[in-house]
């Protein structure tokens, strides 16, 4: 939505309402849409009949925080802990090549994205083909970035479904899925999801699943959410 207004006023028919303010920018995942106030006389009227005053209130802030909550980025802020380094890995199966590419080299720390660099996970052809973390505790994950592939075959990822909770088996409530390898960092947020388990999970087909770096971030619970206004 490049353009749109709000009107606000007592009439019935649309077209002869005050603007009580423009649409001037599209919202994107992270930035919600600015608003410009346009203030009008109209904006209040005499009900004659009742012999009451009724006063209509331009209240932008209330409509655009009522419709898209608080204002949160969920990409990693600087310096925030990657909880992923802390926890074990593993993997449905590993591909039988050396260096053997083991669960554990997708929370190295290293983002190199050429498997042939050695720091990438690999398994074999599974159904289906899955990815676990153990972090160890129950956390409330705020976001998780997966480091794709780069130097083959990034499709491989789409449709992965990456799931949060409290089961070591794996069956747990959904993050989010992969449906965008266009660009080799691939950000979920996940909204606070808790949970003491992570997998990466590729189900509806067999297929080799390989991470070259994932990394989890923690909900912080002492920040003050950031009000849309700001």
């Amino acid at each position: 939505m490049r353009f749109a207004v709000i009107l606000m006023s007592v009439s019935p028919y649309m077209a002869a309402n005050p603007w009580c303010a423009q649409h001037l920018t599209t919202p994107s995942m992270h930035f919600f849409a600015h608003y410009q106030y346009r203030p009008s006389s109209h904006a209040r009227s005499m009900s004659q009949d009742k012999g009451t005053f009724v006063r209509m209130k331009c209240l932008i802030l209330l409509l655009a925080c009522g419709a898209v909550g608080w204002a949160q980025r969920c990409d990693p802020e600087l310096g925030a802990e990657n909880l992923a380094r802390s926890g074990a890995a593993s993997q449905s199966s590993t591909y039988g090549i050396t260096p053997i590419p083991e669960a554990g080299k997708a929370i190295d720390g290293i983002t190199r994205t050429n498997f042939h660099d050695h720091s990438c996970t690999h398994t074999s052809n599974d159904r289906p083909a899955w990815w676990k973390l153990d972090l160890k505790r129950r956390v409330k994950v705020k976001s998780v970035v997966i480091v794709n592939r780069q130097d083959c075959c990034p499709e491989r990822l789409i449709r992965a479904q990456v799931m949060i909770g409290n089961s070591a088996d794996g069956n747990n409530p959904i993050c989010g899925t992969i449906t965008d390898v266009s660009k080799a960092s691939i950000t979920l947020c996940c909204d606070g999801m808790e949970g003491r388990y992570l997998s990466v999970t590729i189900s509806d087909r067999a297929e080799y699943l390989t991470l070259c770096e994932v990394e989890v971030y923690e909900e912080d619970m002492k920040k003050e959410p950031v009000p849309c206004w700001e």
